[in-house]
């Protein structure tokens, strides 16, 4: 039986920088590189985004780190989300392809679960480097489909779908990512660390945020009874920060920092069991490599 680590980020454009801050601190606080202790990447939206930049490898080591991402979101951010724009024009697109090159699916060596809608039927769509039919997609044209916002860019066609970005059929992609890797490894514990994007819940009281807490709620209670699960959220609350997805002010990106903070500020005994169950587990597998 082996402990394997899932990493899962909701969506929420420009909100990723609070998932992202966290990250930096278990990072921190495990003295580990927290990119290596990861088995699978789970994320919708910005969430795949995230986790995509976090796995990218080459033989030269790991590109991006999290403080590298961090930046990225902080001073990139107007063009990564801008939704102002001509409709149809992506201008996340060039620094997809800029970023990811020709790079394919296949050419992954870490397991990930992205979530799409599947414009047919308005229904989810997930994608996993698992799944042989996407080793020849560029990982690029994956993500920009994973981003797609309906209203304002166009949606991207792979394999015969349509798809558009994720948010509204799985902002949190956890129990997706759960079910995805339980059935593949059923023997195996899994250590799920779910990351919000700020609880917005006060702000927009529809599906998509019912179905947020749904998902939570059904983890929390197969964790109370599963002793081959643990699982961990983390949602600050938005004291400062605007909820708009793409409000990429200086002022936002600093407010949604500060709330990020002040969740890091009031819960160091959370992330600090955390960083010790990723450390431990990130021993152990060296040991046995």
């Amino acid at each position: 039986m082996r402990r394997r680590i899932i990493l899962s980020i909701d969506g929420g454009g420009i909100r990723g920088l609070i998932p992202i801050a966290i990250l930096k601190r278990l990072n921190d606080l495990t003295k580990y590189k927290l990119q290596e202790s990861v088995d699978l990447y789970a994320g919708t939206s910005t969430g795949a985004l995230i986790g995509s930049a976090l796995m990218l490898k080459t033989e030269l080591g790991y590109v991006y780190n999290i403080t590298d991402i961090l930046n990225l979101y902080s001073f990139r951010s107007a063009s990564i989300f801008e939704v102002g724009g001509s409709k149809g024009v992506n201008p996340l697109k060039l620094i997809m392809e800029r970023t990811f090159q020709n790079l394919t699916v296949g050419d992954q060596k870490h397991d990930f679960l992205f979530m799409a809608e599947d414009n047919s039927n308005n229904s989810l769509h997930t994608i996993s480097n698992l799944d042989d039919t996407y080793d020849h997609i560029k990982l690029s044209e994956l993500l920009l489909a994973c981003s797609a916002i309906k209203g304002f860019f166009e949606p991207v066609s792979i394999v015969g779908k349509t798809l558009s970005d994720g948010v509204t059929v799985m902002k949190n992609p956890s129990l997706e990512a759960y079910k995805h890797y339980q059935a593949i490894y059923p023997n195996d514990e899994m250590v799920i660390l779910s990351l919000g994007t700020g609880d917005v819940s006060v702000h927009y009281d529809d599906e998509v945020e019912k179905k947020v807490e749904e998902t939570h709620q059904i983890l929390s209670e197969m964790n109370a009874s599963n002793p081959l699960l643990n699982y961990y959220r983390i949602q600050p609350k938005l004291n400062f920060a605007k909820p708009e997805m793409n409000n990429t002010s200086q002022e936002n990106i600093q407010n949604l920092l500060i709330d990020a903070q002040n969740y890091i500020n009031h819960n160091m005994d959370v992330l600090d069991k955390i960083a010790c169950e990723i450390r431990n587990i990130t021993m152990n597998s060296r040991k046995t490599a």
